[in-house]
């Protein structure tokens, strides 16, 4: 030993630190990241889904709404009406898709936004199986329209 004491050597620095592999909070935040985009990719394609069958249902009630004004049969406008809604329904309540009479009707209560659009589409229930109903396809054609809205695209299953 020298009498300055031992022989010391300069401070050596670490090397700076190395962006591999991120700390813990970064593949947390990735993770939460690669979630939130799948959320937010089945949520869009779910949302799109329901808009796309919104403007299919609409296209079918202008057809409707066509041939009301020229003058079809009234049982006939029933009939597909009632068809339309059972396909829409069925998106919500897999079992409407075979109902009929009185549980077809509560069916049609259940999923209907308001006590008034349930009670205009009473007669579309009825008429495929009691000839000579008085409906006013008018109004049938209305409701269907907030029917179908509202099971369409303001319902979530």
């Amino acid at each position: 030993m020298s009498p300055s004491g031992p022989a010391l050597r300069d401070i050596h620095v670490p090397p700076p630190p190395s962006w591999w592999p991120p700390a813990y909070g970064w593949w947390i935040l990735a993770g939460l990241l690669v979630l939130f985009l799948i959320v937010a990719f089945v949520l869009s394609r779910r949302g799109r889904h329901r808009r796309l069958q919104w403007q299919q249902a609409q296209r079918e009630l202008e057809f409707l709404h066509q041939r009301m004004q020229a003058g079809v049969d009234v049982a006939w406008l029933a009939t597909q009406v009632s068809q339309l809604l059972r396909r829409a329904a069925r998106m919500n309540e897999p079992a409407a898709a075979t109902a009929s009479g009185e549980q077809w009707s509560a069916c049609i209560e259940r999923l209907s936004p308001d006590a008034a659009t349930a009670h205009a589409l009473q007669p579309v229930c009825e008429a495929p199986y009691r000839p000579g109903v008085d409906m006013d396809a008018g109004v049938v054609l209305s409701a269907s329209r907030r029917w179908l809205h509202h099971v369409l695209i303001r319902r979530r299953p």
